[in-house]
């Protein structure tokens, strides 16, 4: 048979098969249309199998034979039994058993059974970067960030003055008269810091007051204060790898996030395609000191003593207030100065926002 042509080979085949009997020939039938089966109905879709099946049985019935070479098989459990043999693997790529496409599939794994954290090179890790509106896969932790911050208004405001001023200080003035008025200057008094001061004197009327001192001011400051509240920033969150996290979850995150690598501080990123992100744990914000004005007055009372040193009988004059003296003889005094201080700070520049715990985040 090798000298005839294709076609003239296959006749002289099938005449000899069938040379051999019934039995035989049925048998061969039987093989050659299973072998039909699998090798071709492979690149039918599953709706067209069955049809190809049920006409090689048809074909086989019309030729005097059965589909499975003894007659005892009915023609449906006879295809039944051609589709069953073709049916393991034979699945085209693209599709499903039941001739749905898979394009809408979830995606495999990029790394095939694996499921442990992607490396990064030290000092980089990989994680999940995205809004915080999406939360962290199973098997990652959830770290709330924030990041791009800017200073609204009100994000410094000034922190309490501190200041200082005396009444201790200076000259104590007084005025006296015949009367409750006490407007006549009638000379001063060291107030000698609050120490007591050697005066041999005595009253020259029936009326006198004391004039306190004007105020001695010292140094005044005001910190400003920031207010992180104050602070507009992007809310995000990186998601860390956890040791039973899924590889195949960072070829593919959920939602707005991406797979990114981060480290600690602000650090270049490792590649040259990579956008760095500069992300907090949360906003910092310095202020520069306020400027500062200070006010004070002075009150206080002036103690006449009868004897040295601040001893012996004594006449207490309130500042400010006009007392009956009556000339009273006076060999000492003491000051009690009584400050009233008050300061008003104001903003002195602009405020400064960064970031506090700073990871440096970079994507492709």
């Amino acid at each position: 048979m090798t000298a005839a042509a294709p076609g003239v080979r296959t006749v002289v085949a099938w005449d000899f098969l069938r040379s051999q009997g019934e039995p035989f020939y049925d048998d061969a039938v039987r093989i050659v249309a299973s072998r039909v089966a699998q090798t071709f109905l492979v690149s039918y879709p599953p709706g067209m199998r069955r049809v190809v099946v049920l006409s090689l049985f048809a074909l086989s019935a019309a030729c005097g034979f059965s589909a499975v070479g003894t007659g005892e098989q009915s023609a449906a459990d006879a295809g039944a039994g051609i589709l069953l043999d073709a049916t393991p693997g034979s699945v085209t790529p693209g599709t499903s058993e039941e001739g749905g496409s898979d394009a809408d599939a979830s995606p495999p794994p990029c790394v095939a059974d694996a499921c442990s954290p992607v490396a990064a090179s030290a000092p980089f890790r990989t994680v999940l970067y995205g809004e915080r509106t999406d939360a962290c896969p199973a098997g990652f932790g959830s770290v709330d960030v924030v990041t791009k911050p800017v200073a609204n208004a009100g994000a410094c405001t000034c922190g309490a003055c501190v200041t200082d001023a005396t009444c201790t200080t200076g000259l104590i003035g007084t005025k006296s008269s015949s009367n409750t008025v006490c407007g006549t200057p009638a000379g001063n008094i060291d107030g000698n810091s609050g120490a007591c001061f050697p005066y041999n004197g005595k009253f020259v009327s029936t009326y006198c007051v004391i004039v306190p001192p004007p105020a001695v001011a010292g140094a005044c400051s005001a910190p400003g204060v920031g207010v992180p509240a104050n602070v507009a920033t992007d809310a995000k969150r990186v998601c860390n790898p956890q040791v039973d996290s899924c590889a195949a979850v960072l070829c593919a995150p959920p939602g707005s996030l991406k797979t990114c690598v981060a480290a600690p501080g602000d650090v270049a990123c490792p590649g040259p395609a990579m956008t760095k992100t500069l992300v907090g744990a949360n906003v910092d914000v310095t202020c520069p000191s306020c400027t500062c004005t200070t006010t004070a007055t002075c009150a206080g009372a002036m103690t006449f003593y009868s004897g040295a040193n601040c001893t012996g009988g004594t006449k207490v004059l309130d500042a400010n207030v006009c007392t009956q003296v009556n000339g009273a003889g006076i060999m000492s005094t003491k000051w009690a100065g009584v400050v009233t201080k008050q300061c008003s700070n104001v903003l002195a520049g602009a405020p400064s926002v960064g970031l506090s715990g700073i990871q440096t985040v970079c994507c492709q």
